[in-house]
């Protein structure tokens, strides 16, 4: 997911790269401005995007989608997620998130995708 001021476009470049090996990349494209939405509001807007997952799931948020990132794991039924760039929220950081069991590299990730 990208952060409060970018598009889905900005993940072109990665996600053709992931393309090129095998990995299907959804681009969700969050709303700006919706100061009426819920966090619940925008996972729900996340899983209607990306669908059934095909696998395992890795969800990546970047910027302020960081603070996102684990209702939206949750939604769409990931198995990992990864901070990229992103804000963390407290309950990441104090191991109170089930996305994150230990601190392991991007390719450790996706190598098990």
């Amino acid at each position: 997911m990208h952060g409060s001021t970018q598009s889905p476009a900005g993940w072109d470049q990665l996600t053709a790269a992931l393309g090129s090996h095998g990995h299907r990349v959804t681009a969700i494209d969050l709303p700006p401005r919706r100061p009426e939405w819920t966090v619940a509001d925008y996972a729900g807007e996340a899983a209607a995007q990306a669908g059934e997952p095909a696998g395992r799931r890795v969800v990546v948020g970047h910027s302020g989608a960081g603070v996102l990132l684990p209702a939206i794991a949750d939604a769409t039924r990931a198995s990992a997620a990864v901070w990229l760039a992103a804000v963390e929220p407290a309950e990441v950081s104090a191991g109170h998130c089930p996305h994150v069991s230990q601190p392991e590299g991007v390719a450790g990730i996706l190598a098990k995708a």
